[in-house]
């Protein structure tokens, strides 16, 4: 088996990035995060997009609005192979990545998908041309725990492992859940600019 392991290594570095951005902005932000929807920020971000383009520029991130299930969301790509949905809760996520099998090498979609907060579960699915995909519900957030839900999950969580580590799902899991905090603060920045603008000089 041979796994490329490119794009894992750059969410790491992104993770790694918005941590470092988290931590510098927790003080400054901590009384305003206390109130805040959690989904703020995401949703500022879907209803206006375009005051958020130097933002997602200086991050080296592409961001979208995109109607999906009848509704408008807003769609993040990491790297060229990674993409995260919001609407505004995190819906899914997307990673393509390239996947050898005996003589053959074939590109894998790979789907977190179905998120429950509340239970702390979600799917994880596998999808290429050529074999046949298989789904495995796993418990947030470090999906080492399986949920029983349908099927032969002991060995469709083994087809997973084969493509995909757990610890690489984390990555993929951490980094855009990490991204929702790091446009609340964005979305909070912006807000104290406004009410510093807007207010009287003396």
């Amino acid at each position: 088996m041979k796994k490329y392991g490119i794009t894992i290594c750059c969410l790491l570095v992104l993770l790694i990035l918005f941590s470092a951005a988290l931590l510098l902005t927790k003080n400054k932000l901590s009384e305003e995060a206390g109130s805040l929807n959690n989904n703020a920020g995401v949703q500022d971000v879907i209803n206006n997009l375009d005051q958020y383009t130097d933002y997602f520029k200086e991050n080296q991130l592409y961001a979208e609005i995109v109607t999906y299930d009848e509704k408008e969301c807003l769609k993040i790509k990491f790297t060229s192979d990674v993409e995260a949905l919001y609407g505004p809760d995190l819906i899914k996520i997307n990673n393509k990545i390239m996947y050898q099998y005996y003589d053959k090498e074939y590109l894998v979609n790979i789907e977190i998908y179905d998120i429950d907060l509340a239970n702390k579960t979600t799917r994880v699915s596998t999808e290429y041309d050529g074999g046949y995909g298989t789904t495995v519900c796993y418990y947030l957030p470090d999906f080492y725990d399986m949920k029983p839900d349908w099927g032969d999950y002991l060995q469709a969580d083994l087809d997973i492992k084969e493509i995909i580590s757990k610890e690489e799902l984390q990555k993929l899991y951490c980094t855009a859940e990490q991204m929702k905090e790091m446009i609340n603060n964005e979305y909070m920045r912006q807000n104290q600019t406004k009410s510093v603008e807007k207010s009287p000089q003396s």
